[in-house]
């Protein structure tokens, strides 16, 4: 188990930039982004 928890922050960085840039989203648009998001990292 690794001491930090730096590589999750790292990946939520990144999703929170991604959505930032693509702030004219819909709710439900938001929603497929953020389960698309975690499914393409397994």
């Amino acid at each position: 188990m690794p001491n930090t928890n730096n590589k999750i922050e790292g990946t939520f960085a990144n999703q929170k930039k991604n959505l930032s840039t693509h702030s004219g989203m819909s709710e439900e648009n938001r929603k497929r982004f953020i389960c698309g998001f975690f499914l393409a990292l397994k």
